[in-house]
């Protein structure tokens, strides 16, 4: 797994700030004293997503597609396993979230999910590079999959130089 190391700050949400309002941007705030890791990322280049229109894959150029049922949804999550890494949780990847209105479409695939709002329910993006912060070893680093689009990884790299 490829890395570069970067500065130490207790606080992450400093470093996450320079791209806290890019397109997907994640945070995974360890959220306490007792938490060991932070994780980020932003412009996930795949996404998956379950809602009231069914399923969908949505690609780096906004391409649209249906998936035919939820076998094809998880054949998509399993393409991309990372890793295996023994120090970090997250070496890039599937992040995303289900909404608890997922169980009730999954009991009843045929009916109408309850959707809550405008939120998908079950949305996830592959992110190929995130930063992750152990805050029991003190160190920060940026990680990337072997998959990564170089213009990307300079994005991210500009982006991390920035103020």
């Amino acid at each position: 797994m490829p890395s570069r190391p970067l500065p130490y700050q207790p606080d992450i949400c400093r470093l996450f700030s320079r791209f806290a309002a890019e397109r997907r941007a994640v945070l995974l705030d360890s959220g306490s004293s007792s938490g060991r890791f932070d994780i980020f990322s932003a412009w996930p280049v795949r996404e998956l997503r379950i809602d009231s229109d069914g399923i969908h894959r949505i690609d780096s150029d906004k391409n649209d597609q249906p998936l035919a049922d939820l076998a094809a949804l998880i054949e998509q999550l399993m393409t991309d396993q990372r890793d295996a890494d023994d120090d970090l949780p997250f070496t890039g990847g599937w992040l995303g979230f289900a909404g608890f209105e997922l169980g009730y479409w999954l009991e009843n695939a045929a009916g109408q999910p309850r959707q809550p709002g405008n939120l998908p329910l079950f949305q996830a993006g592959y992110y190929p590079w995130a930063v992750v912060q152990d805050h029991r070893q003190q160190c920060c680093q940026l990680v990337w999959r072997e998959d990564i689009d170089p213009a990307l990884l300079a994005r991210v790299e500009r982006q991390l130089a920035g103020p």
